[in-house]
């Protein structure tokens, strides 16, 4: 108790020294609130510069992580097999002529005329264009 009313007492005779000392001097006060500011100013910036190196450090873990990630998933990753190559059963860097030739022997297999289905040979026709048209664009 007695630490706490010797502070008061301390206290008090601070505030009455700075208001008596600025009193009468406009200037010094104008001094004393510009150091102020620039202290508040100089603490912001500080402040500041701690939050963006965290904020770095943030981004290049992240960064790393996305780098393990992408190398990981590429060992990893298989080659994806166009659709139609199960269909003709040709595989997915055949030429025009190997797709061709593969589509006549299935046609002649699933024709309706000889006992396939109507379903088999419209997604032959399908499977057909897809590949040629794939293989234009390549």
């Amino acid at each position: 108790m007695n630490d706490f009313l010797i502070f008061g007492v301390y206290f008090v005779i601070f505030v009455f020294f700075v208001s008596v000392s600025f009193a009468g001097n406009e200037k010094a006060k104008e001094c004393w609130m510009i150091t102020a500011r620039e202290e508040q100013r100089r603490r912001y910036i500080l402040e500041r510069e701690k939050i963006q190196q965290e904020l770095d450090s943030l981004r290049l873990k992240i960064e790393m992580q996305r780098r393990a990630y992408s190398a990981a998933a590429a060992a990893t990753r298989q080659p994806i097999k166009p659709w139609w190559c199960d269909v003709l059963g040709v595989p997915a860097n055949a030429t025009a002529e190997q797709i061709s030739r593969a589509y006549k022997l299935l046609a002649k297999k699933n024709h309706p005329d000889h006992g396939g289905g109507e379903e088999a040979m419209k997604r032959l026709n399908v499977a057909r264009s897809a590949a040629l048209s794939a293989r234009a664009k390549a």
